[in-house]
């Protein structure tokens, strides 16, 4: 997730993406270090859809996949 997501495509995410998404037992986010951005990805996920999925947020993908793989 490289860039700002915006309020309509939150709203997107958490009906079309993330009621696929809770039938996985994790979900890691690789989020970018740019404040506004990073802030984005986790509105999108603190949505009612999103809560239902445990996650974590990392800032590469090595992080991510020892994560998952736990």
């Amino acid at each position: 997730m490289k860039y700002v997501i915006g309020l309509e495509m939150q709203e997107w995410m958490n009906k079309e993406i993330l009621t696929i998404a809770v039938n996985f037992k994790k979900s890691a986010y690789i989020v970018p270090t740019e404040l506004f951005a990073q802030v984005s990805v986790e509105q999108t996920m603190e949505e009612e859809t999103g809560q239902k999925i445990v996650q974590q947020y990392f800032e590469n993908e090595d992080e991510a996949r020892k994560w998952l793989l736990e």
